[in-house]
């Protein structure tokens, strides 16, 4: 279906999760939407919206902005274009429920991204589990701290082109997936064979888990 003509309505997403995004359409592909929430441009990729809503009579009207989002600059937008037109920018990332993650996007490999964050420093975050990104203003910077005391530091790892060979280059490490939101995804990467992990946490106990399904993953 083409929602495009659906554009500057007022719409309601339904996202993974059980996120709820609202504002105006501002712009749709085949993979993407953005819709502006009257602050804040978002992007959201198709895959995690699971219903949606014209809000026709609504009477909570977002305006129109006056500054177009990132995709003005493209000819044509995708989720991929989008994540590489956003490195250097401050970023807000959502990947968990209600759980955001705020900083730079450094690299776009094949399905993941280097993310910096100024509180979970380098992060390696799967792109399929992106639920929506919202870019901000060049003048902006994460916690209102000066350019001087946020420089970005690169990972002096070698970057993989998948996620999961990435995955592999942290064998030995203590690791942290999916921002340490259990206990028990916190530990020793010991292997990672057939998009099984096997993780060493704390008290020694060997926890499984499935690669497909790992969000971000940090060092601690």
């Amino acid at each position: 279906m083409d929602f495009k003509k659906g554009l500057n309505e007022q719409i309601e997403l339904k996202i993974s999760g059980g996120i709820y995004q609202r504002g105006i359409l501002i712009d749709y592909e085949a993979d993407l939407f953005v819709i502006y929430d009257g602050s804040r441009f978002i992007y959201i990729p198709m895959y995690h919206v699971h219903s949606i809503h014209f809000e026709k009579n609504s009477n909570d009207i977002v305006s129109n902005p006056e500054n177009m989002p990132i995709s003005e600059e493209m000819d044509s937008i995708s989720f991929r274009k989008m994540l590489t037109h956003a490195k250097g920018l401050f970023t807000e990332i959502t990947v968990l429920k209600n759980k955001s993650v705020y900083g730079y996007i450094t690299n776009v490999l094949t399905d993941y991204i280097v993310f910096y964050s100024p509180v979970y420093k380098s992060m390696y975050i799967s792109i399929q589990h992106i639920k929506s990104l919202i870019p901000y203003n060049n003048n902006e910077t994460p916690y209102a701290l000066a350019g001087g005391d946020l420089p970005v530091h690169h990972s002096n790892l070698p970057l993989a082109r998948t996620f999961e060979e990435q995955v592999k280059k942290l064998t030995g490490k203590v690791v942290i997936f999916d921002l340490g939101e259990e206990e028990k995804k916190v530990g020793q990467l010991k292997s990672i064979k057939q998009n099984i992990v096997t993780v060493i946490t704390a008290r020694r106990e060997e926890v499984y888990c499935n690669s497909r399904h790992i969000k971000t993953i940090h060092l601690s």
